[in-house]
């Protein structure tokens, strides 16, 4: 969580104007040496004996290059708004709640923000691992602009909403994501800013932290406090923000009503998905992109649908609960068998699981057109965002598909339950314990 004091402007609390806004970030790529090359050094006990500006031998030529992240942006949200901004991942959301919050400077144009500022943005901004979850109250309440007198009377509201108990006393260092964020929510919703700014919190915690959470939001919001949310969930954004901004690149691409900005969105994004092209088989190609399309096209996918157990689409599902996918596929040519696989990547491309249709869950021959309706219960993951990959193919053929969609379809899995430890994978397992003498 983060607060801003620095940007204070002559407009109104809860105002939010940005004029020509423009972010660019400069990053550096360094070619790697070898280890042999560094190994070599080492022997010749050089590593110590170098001037602090002699090159790392690991880190040979430097090549630069700029990302702009916001584009000559115009915005202006008034006091009591709820925003949501929607987008692909990097195409400016984070950025743009950083710049509100005074986090990162502008690059070019300008921004101003009237009134006191509540973000939680990068978990951890703001804190001190060192003081303990009470002092990091106290420490953030005065960041605000509030007296450790009006902070004390919130104390306990701060401390129940939380649910952290004993853990208040304990450093912050000792945290999990799940508690410090807990922590921070706490902190940011209690102590009345005027503006508050959320990137994805709505879909850290439990279900009922999660619960709590969505229903204090709506209370800023009928307060009249401006609220800015990025979210991935459109349920989240319809039910909690009047409008909506779609970011795309650094720019805007449409602002008006939450429905309908969310309407175009989608609709943008099932149109790119579409224009994937079916290319060659190419595995290491392919694994370098965000997204791909790949195989022989003897059978194609026409649509992939992500639903719940009562079978509504939905790109929002409950760990350990069920996840239905329907895929719809067609041939171009008759084939003997096809089979379907479906995997999991996490948002960072690390793989997670995979299943196949197998035996008599094999269609043999397949119809023409027609359609798979996979299942998988209980859903073996814990609470984060992933990405779906899909491939029909033929039997025990998984490396020779018809048609592979590779990590194309996001979705998000909630918890049911407290997860401090924020496990990735839930594996069913049943435990058992024995007393030892």
């Amino acid at each position: 969580m983060a607060a801003d004091l620095r940007h204070r402007s002559p407009e109104p609390p809860g105002r939010v104007v940005a004029e020509g806004l423009t972010k660019r970030f400069r990053h550096s790529q360094r070619r790697a040496g070898s280890f042999k090359e560094a190994f070599i050094q080492a022997l010749r006990g050089r590593w110590n004996r170098n001037p602090p500006d002699a090159p790392n031998v690991l880190q040979r030529s430097a090549r630069r290059y700029e990302v702009l992240a916001l584009d000559a942006l115009d915005l202006t949200i008034e006091p009591g708004e709820s925003l949501a901004i929607v987008g692909a991942n990097g195409s400016g959301k984070s950025t743009l709640l950083k710049l509100i919050a005074g986090i990162t400077p502008p690059s070019a144009g300008a921004i101003r923000v009237g009134g006191r500022v509540a973000s939680l943005l990068e978990l951890g901004a703001g804190f001190h691992p060192e003081l303990s979850g009470l002092d990091n109250i106290y420490q953030m309440g005065a960041l605000m602009g509030m007296s450790w007198a009006r902070i004390r009377t919130r104390l306990d509201e701060i401390a129940g909403f939380s649910g952290l108990g004993g853990f208040l006393s304990m450093p912050l260092k000792h945290y999990s994501t799940g508690m410090a964020v807990r922590l921070g929510f706490a902190v940011a919703i209690h102590l009345e800013p005027d503006i508050i700014l959320l990137d994805e919190i709505l879909a850290v915690g439990d279900s009922e932290f999660q619960q709590r959470s969505f229903d204090a939001v709506s209370r800023l919001r009928e307060a009249g406090r401006t609220v800015v949310l990025v979210t991935h969930d459109p349920a989240a954004a319809e039910a909690l923000c009047d409008k909506a901004l779609w970011l795309d690149h650094g720019r805007v691409r449409a602002r008006g009503a939450t429905a309908g900005v969310l309407r175009q969105f989608r609709g943008a994004a099932q149109d790119e998905i579409e224009t994937l092209r079916l290319q060659p088989i190419n595995f290491t190609t392919a694994l370098l992109q965000p997204a791909a399309r790949m195989g022989s096209g003897a059978a194609e996918i026409e649509s992939v649908e992500i639903m719940d157990a009562a079978g509504r689409a939905t790109r929002r599902l409950v760990s350990g609960e069920t996840m239905q996918v329907r895929i719809r596929y067609r041939l171009a040519q008759p084939v003997e068998t096809l089979a379907c696989v479906l995997a999991c990547n996490a948002l960072d491309e690390t793989p997670l699981w995979v299943v196949a249709t197998e035996g008599d869950t094999v269609l043999r021959p397949p119809k023409p057109a027609g359609q798979f309706n996979c299942m998988l219960r209980p859903l073996p993951l814990g609470a984060g965002a992933f990405r779906l990959s899909v491939s029909i193919c033929p039997e025990h053929c998984y490396d020779n598909p018809y048609d592979l969609h590779l990590r194309v379809y996001p979705f998000e899995v909630v918890a049911k339950r407290p997860q401090w430890l924020r496990p990735v994978a839930n594996l069913p397992c049943a435990l058992s314990v024995r007393q030892a003498d």
